[in-house]
């Protein structure tokens, strides 16, 4: 199977990351999942979409028993965010074309994105990012990919409904050679703290918070 790494960032904080290279149909002989969560991935028609988020469930699998927690499957809390069944740890999983990820967090939140670097980012930055942040950060292609992943895994660690992606989640640092840093803010809550990977063309991002 194409794990691609299973790391661990700290104490608490473990990640993945799948290279997807398996069809839907093998993915659903590899996954076990309950009737609740099968219902919920086959609501996803299209193969490929399908075979990401099923590849998104088996890495988090994968870090769950790395952590040295059991799996007992995935559930959905009542705002549809992705919970452990049987267990407290945080939990985010994120997916884009060829790879999947997930991160947990036994302590605080996480939340977990991976974007893959394309001219397009360079075109709306102004709509996720604020001026300042903008001459900050230039139009360096994947240094742009790196801010929207950041801003995306904020957003999921953050839990708060609604938050504003250019006005609401303000970079206090931004430099994402350095792998992993800090800081960030999101409607006056954090600091939120940042680590990069960056695997191909892809920036992947964790964002925790005690």
């Amino acid at each position: 199977m194409p794990v691609t790494k299973i790391e661990k960032n700290s104490e608490f904080l473990f990640w993945g990351v799948w290279k997807i290279e398996e069809s839907a149909e093998l993915l659903e002989t590899i996954y076990t999942y309950d009737d609740e969560d099968r219902q919920d991935v086959m609501r996803t028609k299209h193969p490929a979409k399908r075979a990401e988020r099923l590849s998104a469930r088996a890495i988090l699998a994968k870090v769950t028993e790395e952590s040295g927690e059991k799996w007992n499957g995935l559930k959905k809390d009542t705002n549809g965010r992705p919970r452990l069944k049987g267990s407290d740890s945080d939990i985010s999983i994120t997916h884009a074309k060829g790879y999947a990820a997930a991160a947990l967090t036994q302590q605080g939140k996480t939340g977990i994105d991976m974007e893959r670097a394309s001219a397009k980012v360079v075109r709306v930055r102004h709509k996720f990012l604020s001026q300042t942040e903008s001459e900050m950060i230039g139009m360096d292609e994947m240094s742009l990919t790196a801010a929207w992943a950041a801003k995306e895994a904020i957003y999921k660690c953050s839990a708060i409904p609604g938050l504003e992606f250019k006005n609401e989640i303000i970079f206090e640092q931004f430099c994402p050679e350095s792998k992993t840093y800090s800081l960030a803010s999101a409607r006056k809550t954090g600091p939120f703290r940042l680590s990069y990977q960056f695997i191909d063309d892809y920036v992947l991002c964790i964002a925790t918070r005690a």
